[in-house]
């Protein structure tokens, strides 16, 4: 006998006590006992003080020293703003949805629609009624705002990754997605990667917050970040996003490099989609564009993977290896050149 139709019996005997799950973020679910007699608001003050605001369950310590923040004392006017609906998660809008008055009977209720729970239909707990001034929510009842803040983050990521939306926006979704991971390790250096516990909780967040339809979406496409190239005889070959951020060296010294080829896009060996690649066309990110890109390949000396710069035109390719094989023969006191199909291009 299913759950469902276990607590569809037990609902004909008014005088029953019954167990029904109700789900609140993030994709967290909790068992609640419901008697014969409980409103809806009932049930939401018994949400309230066992598992909302157990600090536990929303991973916090208690030792936070900014003592402004109320974390143990509920707000009285905060409860009202919470209500239990119910819900069909399997539709694509997640529009299925019945709210459930605070002071309707709760067992009345959920025998009126045992059908609908039957279909899979899922009781939730969410704040319906947001407050007027945010700041003074976030003060009075950290709790509270977080429930809020992971309330915002699940709809959002629930409607911009239905199958109807999948594509619109993924640039704020992979942004926010960003924000979320970091906000969860804000002492996280680039030091602390090197731990594989680290790497695991980075990934385990990952997964939490992308479903892999999403990030099957992001596969066959290239994020791009508008980047500058520097090439110069005391740095080498480096690249940075912004002014005020420092430069990324990726080759110190212009001895280092072995080969210069280029070749167009469209003929490109598929295998270097898997070696570094900088790109310096000034388009939009994450979208595919048709227009026919030359690539820039250059041999590192002990290095397995082939360096490629991307570049909207071959005159700007040709400008680059012009440069760096002219730093390379300053450098290395030889008159040869080490770009291979220069002679092919100018014909």
């Amino acid at each position: 006998m299913s759950a469902s139709s276990s607590i569809l019996n037990e609902m004909t005997n008014q005088n029953a006590e019954i167990f029904i799950n109700i789900y609140w973020p993030v994709k967290n679910r909790t068992e609640i006992q419901i008697l014969n007699y409980q409103t809806a608001f009932d049930v939401i003050k018994q949400m309230l003080h066992n598992q909302v605001y157990a600090p536990i369950s929303m991973n916090l310590k208690r030792n936070r020293s900014n003592s402004s923040f109320n974390l143990s004392r509920i707000e009285e006017n905060t409860q009202y703003a919470y209500a239990l609906r119910l819900i069909c998660r399997n539709s694509k809008t997640n529009s299925d949805q019945i709210w459930i008055h605070p002071i309707e009977n709760m067992m009345e209720f959920l025998n009126q629609n045992k059908h609908l729970i039957e279909k899979g239909w899922k009781l939730e707990l969410r704040i319906r009624y947001l407050p007027s001034n945010l700041e003074e929510f976030y003060r009075n009842d950290y709790l509270s705002f977080k429930f809020l803040y992971e309330q915002v983050l699940e709809e959002f990521f629930s409607l911009e990754l239905s199958t109807t939306k999948l594509l619109s926006n993924q640039d704020l979704i992979l942004e926010l997605g960003c924000y979320e991971i970091f906000r969860t390790h804000p002492y996280l250096t680039p030091q602390g990667l090197e731990k594989n516990s680290n790497w695991e909780a980075l990934e385990n967040d990952f997964h939490r917050i992308f479903p892999i339809s999403f990030t099957n979406s992001m596969k066959e496409s290239i994020w791009k970040v508008p980047i500058d190239l520097m090439i110069d005889p005391n740095v080498g070959i480096a690249y940075f996003i912004s002014k005020s951020s420092p430069a990324t060296i990726i080759v110190k010294s212009f001895d280092m490099i072995e080969e210069i080829n280029i070749i167009n896009q469209s003929t490109a060996n598929r295998s270097l989609e898997k070696h570094s690649m900088i790109d310096l066309n000034a388009e939009s990110r994450n979208v595919h564009s048709p227009t026919k890109k030359i690539l820039l390949n250059l041999k590192i000396k002990n290095e397995n993977d082939v360096l490629v710069i991307s570049c909207p035109s071959l005159s700007m390719a040709q400008s680059i290896a012009d440069l760096i094989d002219g730093y390379h023969r300053v450098v290395t006191n030889n008159p040869e050149t080490i770009w291979l199909n220069q002679k092919q291009l100018s014909n």
